[in-house]
């Protein structure tokens, strides 16, 4: 079975995810599980693309001399 491609519902889903608390991260994959009935292994697929892209994204300067 293929993966699933990140796509903008994808996107704005994992991207509007909340805390549980202030002491606990949120667990991106439990909750495309939870709400989309995706296997594990799928999740975390799309947890991963999510977060290169986030990175990517994230903006950088080199540092000057």
């Amino acid at each position: 079975m293929r993966k699933p491609r990140l796509n903008d519902e994808y996107r704005e889903f994992l991207k509007n995810c909340k805390r549980p608390d202030v002491y606990t991260n949120t667990d991106h994959t439990e909750e495309l599980v939870k709400h989309y009935s995706m296997r594990v292994d799928h999740a975390e697929h799309l947890r991963q693309e999510y977060v290169r892209e986030v990175f990517i994204n994230m903006p950088w300067k080199p540092p000057e001399d």
